[in-house]
């Protein structure tokens, strides 16, 4: 039975949403309750946790409403024929399949799911009138999943999808006659730009992001100038490494001067005015580094989730608005299948590249702790968050799905647990490069020791004679390229994050699971008390087959590989790097 129509919300905008700190978990609801009957709009079901809310919804809330899931156009392919290909034909639904028989299952994704031909970054998301139409009359809950999660998606087209894509639900919610609230997937990341406690709430942000957003669109966003004025209050960003030891201020200037040269060498930095933006290519645009606007964020991705979360709260007006943060999603743990995730990125990327043999030296503080939160328990806090919020009329509650509080795991207990599994198991000789073995370091001169003992001053002697032998030679020096290019990548990707201390408050998702009934607790509980992260870590790689291991593969050599070859200049630079730093005690007694 569907619940009766209420009275549209308001959709004025401003900043009037009540303090969040107000809010009481003991108004949380029952979650199936909120759920049945109900009609919710989900985007981002392509996506690893989209596919997981919808299976947990199918699975657990039998009597939900119905669900449209916002599903991308494709030339000549109906939404339907879509979302059963890229959606259904998923191993996570094995287990309701299992459940209820191949019959019913598909009965009931008949009945309960309705796929819908839209696109983020268009007018009124894409959505035919008649859709739409269906949309504004019939939802009453909506929950926002998609979003590009590339680090190094360009700005603009960063900006376009997690910014003025979630503005854009937002309004199309606004419009619906019956809504009762709204959850967004955020990051716990948005606040990178900061070290230590981070609380659930917004900070400042520093900037104005409509000035942001209007600069991107006149293509001032590579432009040092232009990124000054844009950041005036930020403090700079976070060091990549610990501070230099006290040991090392004694180094001869020779040493340091040489050191700098290398740095400088090896990552350039681009400037180029607005007009020379706007005359680039497509190819050229995507080529640039933009580092400089980035202010203290890490990545594009950071910093667009961080202006969406600041936008959806001076927009979301009466509606009742929940920014649930995850911060590094990983396999899931409990349900529906112990182990499994479908997307390779972030840890699950680091780890399979030391796994195969890619990744040998990694920057990497040991004390910090490693935030890595299951995959079914954000499901859990996204599902509690939509509950809490339901009819409480203009609130604004952020909730962090973290684990760094309630059960801390540490980077170097992470990747000992890698190694050790992967040289017990190693992956088929058809994806390895080399030994899993791995080097953490966390001075940035020793970083760079390293990766050239590990890459360079091995394969230089082959890139030297390469041209006087045979065209397999000449491959194998082109694969010893592409394996220290990615690995360098990986290294920059994720300096920040393996070297940066931050322990996410997780207080009132906590409070959410501590108002379930027990019965609600057993299927949407949120604790981490009872995990065992050795087992959490290595268990997904026990199921990965040939198949996978070859598809992690193929993906580890596509375009994230086609980045400039490492030339033999590169090499001597490193090489004398690496004698004068080994023998700097002679030179400092000179």
């Amino acid at each position: 039975m569907r619940a009766a129509p209420r009275p549209a919300a308001a959709s004025g905008g401003g900043r009037g949403a009540p303090s969040s700190a107000l809010w009481d978990p003991s108004s949380l609801d029952s979650v199936v309750r909120c759920f049945s009957g109900r009609v919710l709009f989900l985007t981002g079901t392509t996506g690893y946790v989209g596919k997981l809310v919808l299976e947990k919804l199918l699975r657990c809330v039998p009597d939900v409403g119905e669900v449209i899931i916002l599903v991308r156009p494709k030339k000549g392919v109906r939404p339907s024929v879509r979302a059963q290909k890229e959606i259904f034909s998923s191993p996570i639904f094995d287990r309701l399949r299992g459940e209820i028989g191949h019959d019913q299952f598909e009965q009931r994704v008949l009945s309960k799911v309705t796929p819908v031909e839209g696109e983020l970054t268009q007018a009124d998301l894409g959505l035919s009138a008649a859709d739409l139409g269906r949309i504004h009359a019939s939802v009453q809950l909506v929950l926002h999943s998609a979003a590009t999660l590339d680090f190094d998606e360009r700005i603009d087209r960063a900006l376009e999808m997690n910014v003025r894509g979630p503005l854009k639900v937002l309004a199309m919610a606004k419009r619906c006659q019956r809504i009762e609230a709204m959850v967004h997937i955020s990051t716990a990341y948005v606040n990178s730009n900061r070290q230590g406690f981070v609380k659930e709430e917004l900070y400042p942000l520093g900037l104005d992001p409509e000035q942001l957003i209007d600069k991107v669109g006149q293509g001032a966003w590579a432009n040092k100038e232009t990124t000054t004025s844009l950041f005036p209050s930020l403090p700079p960003p976070p060091l990549s490494f610990p501070a230099v030891d006290s040991r090392e201020r004694h180094h001869s200037p020779f040493v340091l001067i040489l050191w700098r040269c290398l740095v400088c060498f090896l990552r350039v930095r681009v400037s180029v005015s607005c007009v020379e933006v706007c005359r680039m290519s497509e190819v050229e645009l995507d080529k640039l580094d933009v580092s400089n606007f980035l202010g203290a964020w890490p990545n594009t991705y950071t910093l667009s989730k961080s202006i969406a979360e600041h936008m959806l709260h001076q927009q979301h007006g009466s509606l009742p608005l929940a920014i649930v943060r995850p911060s590094i999603i990983g396999s899931c743990w409990r349900e529906p299948v112990p182990g499994w995730i479908d997307t390779v990125s972030a840890l699950g990327a680091t780890l399979v590249n030391v796994g195969t043999g890619v990744l040998r030296v990694l920057p990497l503080q040991r004390g910090a702790v490693a935030d890595v939160v299951p995959g079914d328990t954000v499901v859990n806090v996204l599902l509690l968050a939509m509950t809490a919020l339901r009819n409480q009329t203009g609130r604004f509650t952020v909730f962090h799905a973290t684990s760094s509080m309630e059960k801390p795991f540490h980077w170097n207990h992470c990747y000992d647990l890698a190694v050790e599994f992967f040289q017990k198991r190693p992956p088929p000789p058809s994806v390895r490069v080399s030994t899993p073995s791995f080097c953490p370091a966390q001075s940035p001169h020793l970083v760079e020791l390293l990766f050239a003992w590990k890459y360079s001053l091995p394969s230089s002697p082959l890139q030297l004679l390469a041209p006087l032998w045979s065209d397999h030679a000449k491959q194998q020096v082109h694969a010893e390229r592409k394996v220290a290019a990615r690995a360098r990548m990986l290294m920059r990707k994720f300096i920040r994050f393996l070297t940066t201390q931050w322990t996410f408050d997780n207080s009132r998702s906590r409070a959410l699971t501590h108002m379930l009934s027990n019965e609600e607790n057993i299927i949407f509980g949120t604790a981490l008390a009872d995990i065992d992260w050795t087992d959490y870590i290595v268990r997904p790689a026990t199921h990965m087959g040939q198949a996978s291991w070859q598809a992690h593969a193929d993906r580890a050599r596509g375009p994230l590989m086609a980045t400039a070859p490492i030339h033999v200049v590169d090499f001597s630079l490193v090489f004398a790097s690496s004698c004068v730093y080994v023998f700097r005690p002679c030179v400092c007694c000179v």
